[in-house]
């Protein structure tokens, strides 16, 4: 099972795909609220990768080449065929007892 980590997203392999997802025209997967800087799948090969969302804003990805993983202030990854689910790492706040989304 291979899991990538880049800056504070997750890349986890996970068997299928759930059902009822919508296709995202890009290749985005978080967006920096601090830096403006992207974590995304930039490549030439054309149909190497298809992302996805489910009704509650989970990113799905599902690789068909090994394709970079980029953003301006992390080394590139390359993202091996397979399906995986998106996560973004999330810290908790014990003085106002709640998770928080790290910001990139």
């Amino acid at each position: 099972m291979n899991i990538y980590r880049h800056g504070d997203v997750l890349v986890k392999e996970i068997k299928a795909l759930p059902q009822n997802l919508i296709k995202l025209p890009h290749g985005v997967l978080a967006e920096g609220e601090m830096t403006g800087h992207k974590h995304q799948l930039i490549t030439k090969t054309k149909n190497a990768f298809q992302l996805y969302r489910d009704e509650k804003g989970v990113m799905f990805l599902e690789v068909f080449t090994e394709t970079p993983l980029v953003h301006e202030e992390h080394k590139t990854i390359s993202i091996a065929p397979s399906i995986y689910e998106i996560g973004i790492e999330r810290e908790y706040n014990p003085f106002e007892k709640r998770m928080n989304s790290v910001k990139d």
